[in-house]
């Protein structure tokens, strides 16, 4: 069982009821609890964000992601992006980079 963390920014999108109303917050959260039975139930990512897994899904004809990256021989993730897919992986590897 992995330990999963979210970033801040992931809790304040997921917090925030007009960017992710209640119905959409639940459906990221139903996917993000899928994470600590299967740590590798995401899409692995690759170049420069191998290491990261994605779930795609989408939610009244939008596309969604959720990005996390995953530590330490697979014991925890961190959840670095909730959100549209528009330009998800440029947030990503941004966030990424600052690290």
């Amino acid at each position: 069982m992995a330990n999963v963390e979210l970033a801040k920014s992931v809790s304040r999108y997921l917090d925030n009821k007009k960017k992710c109303s209640p119905p959409l917050r639940e459906e990221f959260i139903q996917r993000i609890l899928l994470i600590p039975d299967d740590i590798e139930v995401g899409i692995p990512l690759v170049g420069n964000l191998s290491g990261c897994y994605k779930i795609p899904f989408d939610y009244k004809r939008v596309s969604y992601r959720i990005v996390y990256e995953v530590f330490e021989n697979m014991e925890r993730a961190v959840v670095v992006y909730c959100g549209p897919r528009g330009n998800a992986y440029d947030r990503v590897k941004r966030k990424l980079r600052r690290r």
